[in-house]
């Protein structure tokens, strides 16, 4: 290989490894697997970084390499074949945060991991991977990206305050928690099991009670507050329809039906959720409560993050 050929590969190893902000000593290994395909990993600190060049990037780079068929191309390290179709969705998830081991139910952390991020890009929460979010989850990982940020844009006519208030959307499940007209965070519910279970308007918190115990709805025997069986988990946010004893934010008792139309009219919440939500909001916080179609009308668009 002469000397013009070899600067030049060295010129595009660097430029690829400033593209993931690792440091261009690293040792990179290269293999192109087709005229379609060149992956490129960068290890560094345990940290791994995978890019998909485009196919005509790849196809450029291929050319300048003068890599033929199956011929590897070996830089200062062994060869590390990889496949778009090997990474690993649920490590991604766990990077950006979504997943918490809270409970000895894996698929149960799992499942939440996936309501989180479905919530967070306003998608219909379903507890199972759709094409979209495994094409987000993989363009996050091969741009070398550690995070799945919050990726869906919610524009707000006008907000009804410049502090803390929630919208909840019985279309999609989703709960937000805004800042005037700033999303502070999106969570996954379990709205009323029929559509006039939960009911839609301009409400409150009215009341706020840790380890609420639960009455029994006229048809069970009552639960202390703090019982793992409580229907109401481990915190209530009472709404101001009725009073706020009727509807309100409360955990769970049955963790499988966040993501679903579950409830008999209040908003349930992944238990952790709730207690963080219960910690950042007050008695008086606004919660505006409707369908997709009802919030757009009172100027709260919730768009589904497209690629």
């Amino acid at each position: 290989m002469n000397k013009p050929l070899i600067l030049l590969l060295i010129i595009s190893l660097l430029m690829i490894t400033a593209a993931c902000s690792y440091s261009p000593q690293t040792p990179i290994p290269i293999y192109a697997e087709n005229e379609e395909q060149l992956v490129v990993k960068n290890t560094n600190n345990d940290e791994e970084c995978e890019i998909l060049t485009s196919i005509k990037a790849a196809k450029e780079l291929k050319n300048t390499m003068n890599i033929n068929g199956s011929d590897m191309l070996l830089y200062n390290h062994k060869i590390l074949k990889m496949r778009l179709n090997d990474f690993d969705p649920v490590k991604a998830l766990k990077k950006a945060g979504f997943y918490k081991n809270e409970s000895k139910d894996e698929k149960l952390n799992l499942r939440n991991a996936i309501i989180r991020f479905q919530s967070s890009i306003n998608e219909p929460v379903s507890g199972e991977l759709s094409d979209l979010d495994l094409q987000i989850i993989d363009n996050s990982i091969l741009a070398c990206s550690n995070s799945l940020p919050s990726l869906a844009t919610d524009e707000i006519n006008a907000y009804p305050t410049d502090k803390l208030w929630i919208v909840i959307n019985k279309t999609t499940r989703i709960l937000t928690l805004y800042e005037g007209g700033k999303t502070i965070k999106k969570y996954p519910i379990a709205p009323g099991l029929k559509p006039s279970y939960t009911p839609e308007g301009k409400f409150s918190i009215v009341t706020m009670i840790k380890n609420p115990g639960w009455g029994g709805g006229g048809y069970t025997s009552p639960v202390k507050g703090g019982s793992p069986s409580n229907p109401l988990g481990y915190r209530w946010m009472g709404l101001s329809p009725k009073g706020g004893g009727v509807y309100g934010i409360h955990g769970n008792n049955k963790p499988y039906s966040i993501g679903t139309n579950a409830s008999h009219g209040c908003i349930r919440m992944i238990n952790s959720d709730v207690e963080e939500l219960f910690d950042m909001v007050s008695v008086s916080t606004i919660v505006w409560i409707g369908t997709d179609e009802l919030l757009m009308e009172w100027g709260v668009s919730q768009q589904i993050y497209h690629i």
